[in-house]
């Protein structure tokens, strides 16, 4: 689950609000980004250690909050 232009564990859209016809609505600019690192616990059992931080943005014009 989850990459680019999405959500961990939500489908693509599915987040987004909705007008009265069922059409996704809200900003003309997206910004999206991942960060993740990964730790070996025990290299026999092949467990490892993940965490991550999703981050994004949306915008009518440009991402500034007060506009």
């Amino acid at each position: 689950m989850g990459g680019m232009k999405s959500v961990r564990g939500y489908k693509s859209g599915s987040l987004s609000p909705k007008n009265s016809s069922g059409d996704l609505v809200g900003g003309n600019r997206m910004f999206a980004n991942s960060v993740e690192a990964s730790i070996p616990l025990i290299k026999s059992a092949k467990m490892r250690m993940l965490f991550f931080l999703d981050y994004g943005m949306i915008g009518e014009d440009s991402f500034d909050i007060n506009r």
